[in-house]
């Protein structure tokens, strides 16, 4: 029986990918910047790594955004997960969020690694005070992808 990111992986459309990080990248990556991935985050990252998805919108009651790009973990693109964790970790999250993705305007995807939220994703406009400017969309990052509609 295949899991919840399988089932939810199965119904998007990756358009675009990055090579599949080593494990062992990610948990280096974990170790020297002090955060752990949630297990869903993680193992998407090993199986997936994508850039681009055909399903890029998400719609939640009055909440619709659209997430133009993933962060792919390899530092070999431009815009990747490592890259932009050094770029807003110090001046905004703190190792208390990860952005994983963007949208057409720069805003970020996020997802929590401390423990009071652990999980959540939210997407935030970096033009403000982080309290200020983020937005809960789900409770995981698996409940977010099950949320993205074309």
């Amino acid at each position: 029986m295949k899991n919840e990111q399988e089932q939810n992986m199965n119904n998007l459309t990756i358009k675009k990918a990055s090579r599949l990080p080593l494990r062992e990248e990610i948990l280096q990556f974990e170790l020297a910047n002090k955060i752990k991935f949630p297990i869903d985050f993680f193992n998407f990252l090993m199986k997936f790594n994508p850039i681009e998805i055909e399903e890029r919108y998400f719609v939640l009651n009055n909440i619709s955004k659209e997430l133009d790009i993933f962060y792919p973990f390899n530092i070999e693109h431009d815009l990747s997960l490592q890259s932009i964790f050094n770029n807003l970790n110090e001046i905004m999250f703190q190792n208390r969020y990860v952005a994983f993705g963007g949208d057409l305007g720069g805003w970020k995807f996020i997802i929590s690694v401390q423990e009071v939220d652990y999980g959540s994703v939210y997407f935030c406009r970096t033009d403000e005070d982080l309290e200020d400017s983020i937005i809960f969309l789900a409770e995981s990052f698996d409940n977010f992808l099950s949320m993205l509609v074309k």
